[in-house]
């Protein structure tokens, strides 16, 4: 640990002050009219500070250049002035803007161009797909993951997001470079809304090597500054959620009557002996209404949820940009609210308010220019949220089913400083907290094994019907409250050493802090009463350092580097469980260092086509969950952390261990972009990936005691070709269109899968060879078209605008069973339906004279209003027919088997 903070200091001494790429470059080359190069003439960007002047050569470039949208002017004494407006930057890549100059005898004269942005990037030397702001704002989209189904490569099921075949805790997403994934789930915490988005990059090839602790993709997200102008934008959206209206979805009143019934009255003590409740009299308010009711009162409740009014989708969105000292500091303020009642009955799907307000997200930030090359950045984000999702097996009594809550706040203090117009350094320090909650009640108290109190002992553990199909009594087998919060320091500095050479070392210090107190069972091992509680506080560190070198010729442009990683789990364990508690028999977990190379190259081979490889090795520290499950579950009298586990006791428990190694992706991409006439671009991708060292289990023998440890054994491989197709036919129109055909196999999609074939009757050998992944969609096709009118005269058609989003994938597979739950063929040997999506956005904005516009909108999901099969019963592969003997209609009509019906919702907007 000594060696290694002071190979950091050391690295900080030499280096100075990783924050991922938020800043991109400008270059180019300045000339007159016959076509030679005009030294010493100047290129400033307007309102940033920032500016350069040209070589002997007419060459120029200025580093450090923010993400987004900005103005150029070119001058030089005896000829016009040439600005570029709408000049686009992205982060880590170079835009060219080269300038032709006219000789003139008046002072002052000046051209004004709008930048074109070029149909073919030649500096990209992976997939990488650039979204920004006014194009995100125009899409039929709710949130930055809504966007990511547009990108090739990307496999969305259910909500969770695949990118080229890799599991989909294998994407880091960041916010303006500092990652927001929660460390002990892999998932990311609350996004931030569109509205404080300036630019989102989306990396499905090869990265460069600042970016680690991710195998399959990054997402970085570059956050809206202030600028010299004060702006601000408010939509609001309402709409009708969708509901189960088409689904044939009702309530049996007849089961009220069966013995047990499936609804009971909520108990109450009878204290004066009528058998009646009366209003004083204390009761159980199992659906939380305040208010006692019975059977028949709960079953009103429920069946009114069976449709859904307009408005009970809202949201809205408030954006403020603008400066507090002009051109010095500036501030950013955004704010979200969403309340969405959902399509599915008392399936709240999100709820989103910070201390009882109706505000869900709130993202600030102040930015200081000093004029001396230092700039300094605050910011601040916090979103809460809740929601509940739809179990259909809880049809009869969703409350005893879980709800969840999320919090997440982050506070990041960044500098970036420019010593020379060669050379800069960025820092940062952030804080990340994240607080989930998933139960049915957030005031249970647990002792032991025995279950939750609240008042007296309740049953937690479900209570099943005959023929098991939906629960009548006990509540959802889990309960969790955990804590995960990261103190992030990084660092860079970036110097363009030569024309040729952009060098950039950084490092990354990351303090994890851990806590997590459940009672819950594993899926599948409810009824055996396997429950297990944990409750620790870990403090794992992560900390790494990398070099890389972007090389630029006008034929060859090169991104090399390295990366190393190094992680500390901090925690003991034992080997035998049979020791636990015996301090002199605890390991310490091993410390990790992995070393990763990456490289890139594009070689353009004329000024319309390009192609491009990369290579590289990803390797990423599994969840924190599974290195820490069940390691410690019991409380001290005092409450404290206890180190003496209890699970030994219980049946076959499931083990973490902190010394899992990393896992490990090699991928490589090999790809030619083409361009065709003035505006339309092919590109064709062809990639593999080889993954290795994912978590499964094992069981293990001991004694008479059977226990199941977390181990790296898994290991799939992905290959595919993506098509991508796009076309700027004019500033009126646009579109794209993006194939992917790939195949995602391996021995194993779920990590308890080798667990499951052992215990399954009778049971299941092993397959012997790679068979195809649960979220393997070999066809996937997205298209986008935009429409506005703005550049049209006639008032009664000018600014409308048309956005399109559409997709299509093949069926995911599913494995075949009989009407005896036995397999038929293979694991993953047959396909359910295919899914076809259709979102579309229409908008109209108004001139008026206080505001830059004001406008409506329409934007409807799932246009055509398709059943979209999510999920099928495996003896028919459909999501409405099972041959098991003993279901029931009421059983088998599931509509969580599906995705969202149409949703439309229509809004205003006034920006100023």
């Amino acid at each position: 640990m000594r060696k290694l903070l002071l190979t950091l200091l050391l690295f900080i001494a030499l280096q100075g002050v990783v924050m991922a790429g938020n800043t991109g470059k400008i270059a180019g080359e300045i000339t007159n009219q016959a076509g030679k190069p005009l030294i010493g003439a100047n290129v400033i960007i307007s309102g940033i500070g920032l500016g350069g002047s040209t070589d002997l050569q007419g060459e120029y470039f200025v580093i450090n250049v923010p993400a987004g949208a900005h103005v150029i002017k070119v001058t030089m004494i005896g000829y016009q002035t040439v600005t570029f407006s709408d000049v686009s930057v992205s982060p880590d890549l170079t835009t060219r803007i080269n300038a032709t100059m006219t000789e003139t005898v008046l002072a002052g004269e000046e051209v004004t161009v709008t930048a074109e942005r070029p149909v073919i990037q030649k500096d990209v030397t992976s997939t990488t797909t650039t979204i920004n702001s006014e194009t995100m704002r125009n899409m039929p989209v709710q949130g930055v993951g809504d966007v990511l189904k547009t990108v090739s490569g990307v496999v969305e099921h259910d909500g969770d997001v695949y990118f080229r075949g890799g599991r989909s805790n294998e994407v880091v997403y960041m916010v303006d470079g500092v990652p927001v994934n929660d460390p002990l789930y892999g998932e990311p915490g609350n996004m931030l809304s569109t509205g404080s988005v300036e630019e989102m990059v989306v990396v499905t090839g090869t990265y460069n090597a600042e970016y680690g602790n991710a195998m399959s993709g990054i997402v970085n997200i570059v956050t809206k500054t202030g600028r010299d102008e004060h702006t601000g934008r408010l939509r609001f959206f309402t709409g009708h959620p969708g509901d189960v209206t088409d689904f044939g979805y009702s309530y049996d009143s007849t089961k009220l009557s069966l013995d047990p019934a499936y609804i009971e009255d909520e108990p109450y003590d009878d204290d004066n002996g009528n058998d009646s409740f009366d209003p004083s009299e204390p009761y159980r308010d199992w659906n939380h209404n305040g208010q006692w009711d019975s059977a028949g009162d709960q079953l009103k409740i429920l069946e009114n949820e069976l449709t859904k009014n307009f408005g009970d989708f809202q949201r809205f969105e408030l954006s403020l940009n603008g400066p507090i000292i002009k051109q010095r500091l500036f501030y950013t303020v955004n704010l979200e609210g969403v309340d969405d009642r959902g399509w599915l009955p008392l399936a709240h799907s999100e709820n989103s308010g910070i201390g009882g307000s109706a505000i869900g997200t709130i993202f600030s930030k102040l930015t200081l220019n000093t004029g001396t090359g230092l700039k300094l950045f605050i910011t601040y984000s916090t979103a809460e949220s809740e929601w509940r999702n739809y179990d259909h097996f809880w049809k009869y009594l969703p409350y005893r089913s879980t709800f969840q809550t999320e919090k997440t706040d982050q506070m990041t203090a960044a500098f970036s400083y420019q010593f020379s117009p060669n050379t800069f350094a960025e820092g940062s320090f952030s804080l990340f907290t994240n607080s989930y909650f998933s139960g049915a009640n957030s005031k249970w108290k647990f002792h032991a094994s025995e279950g939750p109190y609240f008042g007296n002992l309740d049953i937690f553990q479900p209570l099943y019907d005959d023929p098991e199909e939906f629960g009548i009594g006990g509540y959802e087998g889990t309960w969790i409250d955990s804590q995960s919060e990261r103190m992030i320091a990084k660092g860079s500095m970036t110097s363009q050493i030569n024309k040729f050479n952009l060098v950039k070392a950084g490092f990354s210090f990351i303090q994890n802090r851990l806590k997590r107190n459940s009672h819950d069972a594993l899926a599948g091992f409810v009824t055996l009463g396997d429950w297990v509680d944990q409750y620790y506080d870990h403090k794992p560190l992560e900390a790494s350092v990398y070099l890389q070198d972007k090389v630029e010729f006008n034929n060859l442009i090169l991104n090399a580097g390295i990366r190393l990683d190094y992680f500390d789990p901090a925690a003991e364990y034992w080997v035998d469980p049979r020791d636990a508690g015996e301090s002199d028999e605890a390991k310490q977990a091993s410390t990790k260092w992995q070393i990763s190379p990456r490289l890139g190259f594009s070689h353009p081979i004329t000024d319309r086509s390009v192609l491009h490889f990369a290579y590289g090795h990803f390797f990423q520290i599994p969840d924190f969950a599974y290195l820490y499950w069940n390691l410690s579950n019991i409380r001290g009298e005092d409450g404290q952390y206890v180190t003496e586990p209890q699970q030994i006791e219980i049946h076959n428990p499931t083990l973490g261990d902190p010394d899992l190694e990393p896992q490990k992706t090699v991928a490589m991409e090999i790809g030619w972009e083409q361009q065709i006439g003035n505006s339309l671009r092919l590109d064709i991708t062809a990639f593999h990936k080889d993954i290795q060292n994912l978590i499964a289990t094992r069981l293990n023998y001991v004694g008479a005691i059977n226990f199941t440890r977390y181990i790296n054994t898994d290991y799939a491989n992905v290959r595919g070709i993506e098509l991508t197709v796009e076309n700027a036919f004019s500033p009126s129109m646009s579109t794209s269109v993006n194939y992917t055909l790939s195949r995602a196999e391996g021995n194993s999609s779920d990590l308890f899968e080798a667990f499951y074939d052992l215990y399954s009757f009778p049971p299941r050998v092993r397959p012997k060879r790679v068979l195809p992944l649960d979220w393997d969609q070999r066809h996937t096709l997205s298209f986008t078209l935009n429409l506005n009118t703005s550049q049209l005269q006639s008032m009664a058609v000018r600014d409308w605008n048309l956005s399109l989003i559409g997709n299509y994938g093949s069926g995911i597979p599913y494995t075949p069973l009989n009407t005896q739950g036995m397999r038929i063929g293979e694991k993953n040997s047959e396909r359910q339906p295919s899914t076809i999506y259709l979102d579309a956005y229409l908008s109209r904005s108004f001139d008026m004279p206080l505001a830059e516009s004001f406008g409506f909108f329409v934007q409807i999901e799932n246009v055509l209003n398709r059943k979209n099969a999510l999920y099928v019963y495996s003896t028919t592969g459909l999501p409405d027919r099972s041959l098991y003997a003993d279901t029931t209609p009421d059983g088998i009509n599931d509509p969580g088997m599906y995705a969202p019906p149409r949703r439309v919702m229509m809004g205003i907007e006034v920006a100023w």
